[in-house]
């Protein structure tokens, strides 16, 4: 998988997750369902939080500055109307993540092609690729929950 694959992932991830979040105000994204879960604002927090590991472990800057992001943590426990980040803010993080991302990836494959000619596979970097992989299923993942959530609410699907 090359670079611009993975870029192309992150792209439609980041897409669904503009989709399924029209239309939902900060109130909204703090309800978690009766049967349990997390809430939409905990989730999209928690793919920021996950996505920002992966950019600072590729060494980039963190989006959390000045902000806790403790809450967002896997197995944190449930989020509280105290400690969430407001929803609009979120979203503008996801934004600055989403460049970051792209900015990496850009670079890598830049890198990359300067090694071999051709289509460069990030195989050649096994690691890394699965690496970056990961975060991207993550990201799908998550977005799908946003999505479901999002019905549970009450909100017609976007996708």
């Amino acid at each position: 998988m090359t670079a611009g694959d993975l870029t192309r992932l992150f792209q439609f991830n980041i897409y669904v997750l503009h989709k399924n979040l029209e239309g939902i105000t900060h109130e909204e994204s703090l309800v978690t369902p009766p049967a349990g879960g997390n809430s939409i604002n905990w989730i999209l927090g928690h793919i920021i939080y996950t996505r920002d590991n992966m950019i600072t472990m590729l060494g980039r800057d963190s989006s959390w500055e000045n902000i806790d992001a403790t809450p967002y943590k896997r197995g944190s426990g449930k989020l509280t109307a105290d400690s969430a980040v407001q929803l609009e803010k979120l979203v503008e993080m996801l934004a600055i993540s989403q460049v970051e991302i792209e900015a990496v990836l850009k670079r890598r494959e830049k890198i990359l092609s300067r090694q071999a000619s051709g289509d460069v596979l990030i195989g050649t970097e096994e690691t890394w690729g699965n690496r970056i992989s990961y975060y991207a299923c993550h990201d799908a993942y998550h977005s799908g929950q946003i999505g479901m959530l999002r019905r549970f609410l009450g909100k017609p699907g976007t996708i």
